[in-house]
């Protein structure tokens, strides 16, 4: 039985709110996957797809989302909303990334397992007995409709997805320290590793009591993902840069790293703890 809007314990701004920018995530994230699959049709390139179906996953989430906010949730929306958004987005974002950067043989060997722990995820969360009474988390939806069973799938996708995500960052801005050329697919792997970061501190917010953050970094973050999308696909330079000017760029760079590595250090005394269950909308 679906959870009438008049029933909800939040009504007002913060519903008001929750329609219109779920609604809008919904729309730009289905025209951002449109934009990818398209890239995917010109180019032909693996990870431009995957990054499509992730998008695409992601829309699916935020529009499941928009429905429950809008008429009221029910047990098949609530089931495809978690599935969609709390664990496979992530999952499939840091696929396309390995897609774009690891052999040939070895994505294809991790999309296989990713494929089949997808499957197993999807059986379970169809099968799963759920309480929408216990799935509102003060005023935004959260996974705690879920038995735990289900919940505990969520930090092995999600784990994955970061992993891949800022794995890919920081080996493209290895690369670019070290041989020169263009730093496109350095910005644009970095930007989607930041974009999925701001997904996940949204989530982060709503298990904090601050659902208001949930539904706009949704947004920013799917923008964020899709600018990342845009400089990867950029055709890059080869020229190279000389000796000199490679020390002078490590140097500057180095500096400027461990300046933002020392912030990411102690923000994430707060924040870590939170990250592999929020990767995705929100557990």
């Amino acid at each position: 039985m679906a959870v009438k809007l008049s029933d909800r314990r939040s009504k007002g701004f913060l519903n008001l709110m929750a329609i219109i920018v779920s609604g809008l995530t919904t729309l730009v994230s289905f025209i951002l996957a449109l934009k990818v699959g398209r890239q995917y049709q010109r180019r032909g390139h693996p990870h431009q797809l995957v990054w499509a179906i992730a998008l695409l996953f992601f829309a699916l989430g935020v529009g499941c989302q928009f429905l429950g906010e809008f008429q009221g949730w029910s047990p098949l929306l609530y089931r495809l909303w978690y599935l969609t958004g709390a664990i496979l987005t992530a999952a499939y974002l840091g696929l396309g990334t390995v897609y774009l950067q690891a052999k040939r043989p070895t994505a294809h060997r991790l999309l296989i397992l990713v494929i089949a722990a997808s499957v197993v995820a999807a059986l379970m969360v169809w099968q799963a007995p759920i309480d929408l009474s216990q799935a509102y988390l003060g005023h935004t939806i959260s996974g705690q409709g879920m038995p735990r069973s289900v919940r505990l799938l969520t930090p092995f996708f999600n784990i994955f997805g970061t992993v891949t995500l800022v794995g890919g960052a920081l080996r493209s801005t290895h690369y670019f320290l070290w041989h020169g050329g263009s730093n496109q697919r350095a910005l644009g792997t970095g930007l989607i590793a930041a974009g999925a970061m701001v997904v996940a501190a949204g989530g982060t917010l709503a298990r904090l009591s601050r659902p208001a953050g949930l539904y706009v970094t949704e947004l920013v973050g799917v923008v964020v993902i899709f600018m990342g999308f845009v400089l990867t696909s950029r055709p890059t330079s080869s020229a190279k840069l000389a000796p000199s000017q490679l020390r002078q760029r490590r140097y500057r760079l180095t500096r400027l790293g461990v300046g933002i590595g020392i912030a990411t250090l102690l923000g994430s005394v707060v924040i870590l703890p939170f990250l592999p269950w929020s990767m995705g909308i929100v557990t």
